[in-house]
């Protein structure tokens, strides 16, 4: 069978998928401290595997299946959690993978610890791994407090990365309000949810990273635009907040991020929305590679 994704199918010019799965040796938990700096023990690329991976803005944790088959005993030995899922957390293991085509929008999709891996029976053998991102971040409770004194959204923003022990990626170039008081208590995402309550910025927590931004161009227009040429598949699908859609893979596209959406089968769809949910799912033993969109529109208080 001949792949659409194969660069001799004039039918549909799209370039040959390109996976990359490496394996992170993180600090470990050690006599109750983690130890040790990231290492990459191992990168993976031309494998044969399969991924869902589901982000949602207002949650911390990002969840990601993925199988690898045929493997190297060695790697299946280094990848293979051998303990309960509580305890392969405080190995120290994570996974990142960098997904999408060969020459355009291949990058970093996610990053996360492996809760477990193990391998299927022969002959056709996978490893079969279950990742989390952000989940001690989501269960570790903070408090911190502005009194009588003027705060930025970026002085918000450093408060509750500091809190959190996370570093902070702040790429919002217009936010000029101001507060006097700001109080928080609890887990980063219910802090998520509070600081996108503020208006015009955004927060998400993705890559080990706290991300604020407030997504304006210069332009004003949106930096990103989806139509059936950049690789809308199918129609549209109209929803009570907004509206849900599906492309070929785009794990370049980023949680809130403002999109622009062109359908030529329901016009009236036609606006600009920010993703609220992500799911980037692929299978390179097949023709799967896409990703599906769930977005608020920009009429919707949550969108904004």
């Amino acid at each position: 069978m001949n792949s659409p994704y194969n660069k001799n199918n004039a039918e549909t010019q799209l370039p040959r998928r390109r996976l990359t799965v490496e394996l992170i040796q993180g600090p470990q938990y050690i006599n109750g401290s983690w130890q040790g700096k990231p290492e990459t023990v191992a990168r993976l690329e031309g494998i044969q595997a399969e991924f869902r991976i589901t982000k949602i803005s207002d949650c911390v944790q990002a969840n990601a299946s993925i199988r690898i088959a045929n493997l190297t005993k060695e790697h299946i030995q280094l990848f293979t959690t051998f303990c309960p899922e509580h305890q392969a957390r405080l190995q120290g293991r994570r996974l990142r993978l960098y997904a999408g085509f060969e020459g355009k929008d291949y990058c970093l999709m996610y990053e996360g610890d492996i809760v477990q891996a193990l391998p299927t029976m022969p002959p056709d053998i996978f490893l079969e791994c279950e990742c989390i991102s952000g989940y001690y971040e989501n269960f570790t409770l903070r408090t911190f407090s502005i009194k009588n004194e003027l705060a930025t959204y970026k002085d918000i923003a450093e408060l509750a990365a500091a809190a959190f022990k996370t570093p902070l990626d702040f790429r919002a170039k217009n936010l000029d309000r101001t507060f006097r008081n700001f109080y928080f208590e609890g887990n980063l995402t219910q802090f998520i949810d509070k600081y996108n309550e503020l208006g015009s910025a955004t927060a998400w927590y993705d890559y080990g990273n706290l991300i604020v931004d407030d997504f304006t161009p210069p332009t004003g227009e949106p930096a990103a635009t989806v139509d059936m040429r950049s690789g809308l598949v199918g129609t549209v699908r109209p929803t009570p907040t907004g509206i849900s859609f599906t492309t070929v893979l785009m794990p370049q596209f980023q949680l809130g991020q403002s999109i622009k959406v062109i359908s030529s089968l329901i016009p009236n769809a036609s606006g600009i929305y920010r993703p609220h949910t992500l799911v980037h799912r692929g299978n390179l033993r097949g023709d799967e590679w896409f990703t599906d969109f769930t977005a608020y529109g920009n009429n919707y208080a949550k969108g904004k």
